[in-house]
C-alpha cells in the first residue's frame, strides 16, 4: 500500500520544503525529518494530522481531495444510529428482517425509523 503523502508531493511534483511549509503554519515544529518520516509509516508509525493532510491536499491538488474524500467515505448516508445485541437475539432478529423481505439491517432500520416518525408526527 502506497503512502498518500508521497503519492501528493510526487503526483504534484512538489519539493519537499513546499509540503513542510504548509504544514508548519499551523504546527511550527513541523520540519523534513519529520516530513520523511510521515511519508514512510510503516517504518516510523508516524502519520500526519487530519487537518495537515487536509491542508495539503486542498493547497496542492483539491481535484485529488474531493475524489480522495469520496474514496475514503463513499457513503450516501452519512448519519448513524447503532445498538448491541446478544448474538442469540441477533440471530434471530436477522432471520426475521430477512423472513419480512428486507435486504439489509440497513433497509428494516430506514423503514421503521420513517414508520415511527411518520406515527409520531400524526398525533396531536
Amino acid at each position: 500500500m502506497g503512502n498518500r503523502l508521497r503519492d501528493l508531493r510526487l503526483r504534484c511534483d512538489l519539493s519537499t520544503q513546499e509540503m513542510v511549509d504548509t504544514v508548519k503554519a499551523d504546527y511550527p515544529k513541523y520540519d523534513k525529518p519529520l516530513q520523511s518520516k510521515c511519508e514512510r509509516t510503516e517504518l516510523y508509525a508516524v502519520e500526519l494530522t487530519y487537518p495537515a493532510f487536509k491542508a495539503l491536499y486542498q493547497k496542492f491538488d483539491p481535484e485529488g481531495w474531493k475524489k480522495y474524500k469520496t474514496a475514503t467515505d463513499g457513503h450516501l448516508l452519512t448519519c448513524r444510529i447503532c445498538g448491541r445485541l446478544p448474538e442469540d437475539i441477533y440471530r434471530r432478529f436477522i432471520a426475521q428482517i430477512h423472513q419480512d423481505g428486507f435486504s439489509t439491517v440497513q433497509a428494516w432500520i430506514a423503514d421503521h425509523v420513517l414508520a415511527y416518525i411518520n406515527a409520531r408526527s400524526d398525533d396531536p
